[in-house]
């Protein structure tokens, strides 16, 4: 993402005061089936990329006000 850019995320250390350990990100993923993990990160990778075309910045904003909304 460029720096010039303002961000659109909260990383989970600035939420809790601490980094998240493998165990805690493991236990978050497994609320959801590993098929359907799969089918979203596919389909991320294949919107951002653009197949050929590398990463594309807009589309990662325009997919992160879609579908990341506060808790």
């Amino acid at each position: 993402m460029s720096p010039t850019l303002p961000q659109t995320y909260v990383i989970y250390s600035q939420v809790t005061g601490t980094p998240a350990t493998e165990a805690e990100f493991v236990k978050e993923l497994k609320r959801f089936s590993s098929s359907s993990l799969l089918r979203v990160c596919c389909v991320l990778n294949m919107l951002l990329t653009q197949w050929a075309d590398g990463y594309d910045e807009q589309e990662h904003t325009r997919l992160v006000h879609s579908f990341v909304h506060p808790r």
